[in-house]
């Protein structure tokens, strides 16, 4: 998903993300995320989401626009992560062809 990040500066990014979660708490069916993933970075002004289907999200993002987000993004999240399942098939199918 991207270079790899200094396990502190990893920890601390989630314990920020894990506080502002618990005191504004998202409204999500626990069934709607289910199978998405996501990544927390410090540096992003608004979430996204990566043409692999995973999202990426502010550490301090305000809960109500993730929530929105995440909501509006989650079906095409998946059509994406579906698509690039189909890829990385196709492509190991040629790879073995080519062996």
């Amino acid at each position: 998903m991207g270079p790899a990040v200094p396990l502190e500066e990893q920890y601390s990014a989630l314990n920020t993300f894990h506080k502002r979660l618990l005191s504004q708490r998202l409204s999500l069916h626990p069934h709607s995320m289910q199978g998405l993933t996501m990544s927390l970075e410090n540096d992003r002004s608004t979430p996204c989401l990566h043409e692999k289907g995973h999202f990426i999200i502010l550490t301090m993002c305000d809960t109500l626009q993730l929530q929105n987000f995440l909501q509006r993004q989650a079906q095409e999240a998946r059509r994406r992560m579906q698509h690039r399942d189909k890829f990385e098939k196709e492509e190991e199918d040629l790879v073995s062809i080519c062996l």
